[in-house]
């Protein structure tokens, strides 16, 4: 939680904000991953700073990849951390995974 802390107090004063990825073995996120994911915001069973901070490191790592373009779509939405995604937007990308 500190690196996510730091990172986003960096951002908001204008600085970069640096997370760190260790290498791993390759990963598919899936439909089921990313549903799973815009489930827990929409649900505020996780606060939508700690996702988009696990959607940059899935972005940024070169060890995931995506089942398909609606997956990468759906990490791109929780990762656009310009303006927090509304409910409706979060269960209409919700209703396109299932």
């Amino acid at each position: 939680m500190d690196e996510v802390t730091e990172c986003n107090t960096a951002f908001k004063a204008g600085h970069e904000g640096y997370i760190l990825i260790e290498d791993g073995p390759r990963i598919v996120i899936t439909r089921a991953h990313a549903w799973r994911l815009l489930n827990a915001i929409a649900d505020k069973a996780l606060p939508f700073e700690l996702a988009n901070y696990a959607a940059d490191c899935l972005i940024m790592s070169d060890d995931f990849e995506f089942e398909d373009e609606l997956v990468r779509e759906a990490i791109h939405f929780v990762e656009d951390d310009s303006v927090a995604p509304t409910e409706d937007e979060t269960r209409d990308l919700l209703s396109r995974l299932s």
